[in-house]
């Protein structure tokens, strides 16, 4: 049994995130009407056998008898001119920038809102050009969300509430993209690119060895020492410790060590700092990626057929102990699908104000992937416990801060209740354990097997709550090639090929923005919402593992089956007299001395006569635009000592909206006082 057994699905958008959004659905056990046609709109239809992949095909004369059969019915407005309310389904629709906002209703491409949204503006090399990433990034953001609000408001109707729309837009997901970046943006600054640089954290970067390029990234400072330690430098951490030190002495540090991987083979570097528990690795190709180990250990990709044509496609993500998607390995003739008896299931007037009301979350989390996971379900209604060391999340100190916290952990954060608690001690572990067996869902990216060296893994939870829903993110997976190896964004982005699609005279580049964090930690949330619903089928809960490869590697798939030539960037950015526009053909600019115009007069100037550009607009532009006021993707959250600023939620349902209310708290330790207000009743506490 899975989760959407029996829930019919009418893929009609020509977007890729509405394609993507639709396979997310198929693996978890949809039957997926894919309806097609001659002439239809959309980039989609370029890619039929990746997108075609695990669904029925419906022919487009078909169209209404399949909207009929559909629980839920998926569509792209903007491109597809589809303005239907679909009222008797959950109806998901993936736009550029939503139905609201001076922008609604305009179909730009995804490297176009990458534009818009500053997203470009941070990729690139210091003092160089900006760069949109190479795969259709936003359009794979739109699908996760997409396919996790199909989910919250199946469940919705479910408890006895109505059918209801979502309106998510590749804007809002560039927007909610930013983190890194934002707490400059609030120190006045603005900020820049950085190659494969991270703006807060040092050192985070690639590095020349003899033979190729390594990525190095460290986080804490006792990593930090270990690799000073290995360069031969152990005299830098007798002076700089602290990672804001780092980030200010960025340019010494990096040079050591890259006086170091210099004289070393990429194979030596990785082994030498692997086994140290350093992160680090290779840059890995497009064409490599069927041979990566850890995707082959994982059977993340396969050969599939399409008629005489093999090509190389995703395996389902989700697969647990409690079920297994089915592995597609064949396309269907156009046309060849059927379409189910409709299930007759109308929507109430009741139900929850909020998809997960009642549902409690713990979160051991850190940085991106759990903390953004955990954020959207408190959104979605879950009450989130984060349970943080006794020192506190080391993100809290990361510059720059307000009231002693930092902006990017308090933005990666909201709407949770943060407990310090040391659970090597003994009254510590007893009063995790109460909280686990009081929560529906766990939520985790430790490094793999530490929650089950604590006897809080999912054999020992088990034991004593058997319907908890487990999920845990890392880079590589549990189940990896890689036991061991520690992994933080940038690394999983460069073994994951998306670098390779974004280069610059050569040099790959990384995303600016935590493109593997984001996704990982936004596959987690599908996972628990997907979770919930499987348990209230068999009454059990499940773990479920999550690779950030895996997600990331998705992301590049529209990039596997065809020529070199055909990969990268969807045109060019083109400089002017204030910044840079992006144009998807940039010989329209032949003849045009661009250096002295502004961005707009080239916008104004060729957007009349069709030509597809938008302005690259900076993180401070972005974040101030009409667009993203109007869409209210940066709130104010009630504090002490005012309001702090925090990330709207790109989840829009119509009838039970996400609610982004209040920054986290500075964490409590858990006294007698504290547990009662989670029913949790002890005659003493870690106080």
């Amino acid at each position: 049994m899975r989760p959407l057994d029996g829930v019919i699905v009418a893929e009609l958008g020509g977007r890729y995130a509405v394609g993507a959004c639709g396979t997310l659905l198929s693996q978890l056990g949809a039957t997926v009407l894919y309806v097609e046609g001659d002439d239809l709109p959309g980039d989609k239809w370029a890619h039929r056998a990746t997108y075609a992949l695990g669904k029925e095909p419906i022919s487009n004369e078909k169209r209404q008898a399949t909207i009929d059969a559909a629980d839920i019915v998926l569509t792209s407005s903007d491109i597809d001119g589809d303005k239907a309310a679909y009222e008797n389904t959950i109806h998901i629709d993936l736009t550029a920038f939503g139905l609201s906002g001076p922008l609604a209703g305009k179909s730009y491409s995804d490297a176009l809102i990458q534009a818009l949204t500053g997203i470009a503006d941070t990729n690139g090399q210091e003092g160089g050009a900006p760069f949109a990433a190479g795969a259709p990034i936003l359009e794979y953001e739109a699908a996760i969300y997409g396919a996790a609000a199909a989910v919250s408001a199946l469940r919705v109707r479910r408890l006895g509430g109505p059918n209801q729309s979502a309106d998510i837009s590749l804007f809002d997901c560039g927007i909610n993209s930013l983190p890194t970046y934002l707490p400059a943006h609030h120190d006045g600054k603005v900020p820049k690119r950085e190659g494969n640089r991270h703006p807060l954290v040092v050192p985070w970067n690639s590095f020349l060895t003899s033979d190729g390029d390594v990525l190095i990234c460290t986080v804490s400072n006792d990593h930090f020492s270990i690799l000073c330690g290995i360069i031969g430098r152990p005299d830098i951490p007798e002076t700089i410790l602290e990672n804001n030190d780092r980030v200010a002495n960025r340019g010494l540090i990096e040079q050591a060590i890259t006086d170091w991987t210099s004289s070393h083979t990429l194979a030596e570097c990785v082994a030498a700092l692997s086994e140290a528990g350093i992160a680090s690795g290779p840059i890995t190709t497009i064409d490599d990626l069927p041979t990566e180990a850890n995707l082959v250990h994982r059977n993340s990709l396969i050969r599939a057929k399409d008629g005489d044509h093999e090509f190389f496609a995703k395996t389902p993500f989700f697969a647990n102990d409690a079920w297994s998607s089915k592995v597609a390995d064949t396309v269907k003739s156009e046309g060849s699908g059927e379409i189910p008896q409709p299930r007759g299931e109308a929507g109430g007037d009741g139900g929850p104000s909020l998809p997960l009301d009642g549902v409690r979350v713990i979160e051991f989390g850190q940085f991106t992937t759990a903390p953004l996971c955990a954020r959207h379900l408190a959104t979605l209604g879950a009450e989130v416990i984060k349970v943080e060391p006794v020192t506190g999340d080391v993100a809290r100190d990361w510059d720059p801060r307000r009231d002693g916290l930092g902006y990017y952990f308090m933005y990666s954060n909201a709407d949770k209740h943060a407990l310090a608690v040391d659970m090597r001690d003994k009254e510590g572990w007893n009063i995790v354990r109460d909280l686990i067996a009081s929560a529906d869902v766990i939520v985790q990216n430790m490094k793999p097997g530490s929650l089950d060296r604590l006897g809080f893994g999912w054999e020992d939870v088990q034991k004593f709550n058997p319907r908890m829903v487990c999920v845990g993110i890392s880079g590589f997976g549990e189940d990896s090639a890689y036991e061991g190896r520690p992994a933080v964004d940038t690394i999983v982005q460069g073994g994951s090929g998306i670098m390779d699609l974004t280069r610059d005279g050569g040099v790959p580049l990384s995303t600016g923005v935590s493109y593997s964090d984001i996704t990982g930690g936004q596959l987690a949330m599908l996972a628990v919402v997907a979770g919930l619903e499987l348990r209230e089928r068999t009454g059990k809960g499940m773990s479920y593992d999550v690779s950030m490869q895996d997600v990331t590697s998705w992301v590049t798939e529209t990039s596997w089956n065809i020529p070199p030539e055909d990969r990268g960037p969807n045109g060019a950015a083109i400089e002017c007299s204030d910044g840079y526009v992006w144009m998807e053909n940039p010989a329209d600019a032949d003849g045009i001395d661009t250096k002295s115009k502004t961005r707009a007069a080239m916008f104004g100037g060729l957007a009349p006569k069709g030509i597809k550009l938008a302005p690259i607009l900076n993180v401070t532009e972005a974040v101030t635009h009409p667009q993203t006021l109007a869409r209210d993707l940066i709130v104010d959250g009630e504090w002490d000592t005012g309001p702090w600023p925090l990330l709207g939620s790109p989840m829009k349902l119509s009838k039970t909206p996400p609610r982004v209310r209040r920054p986290i708290n500075r964490p409590e330790a858990p006294t007698v006082e504290v547990l009662a207000k989670f029913g949790i009743h002890r005659s003493s506490a870690a106080e």
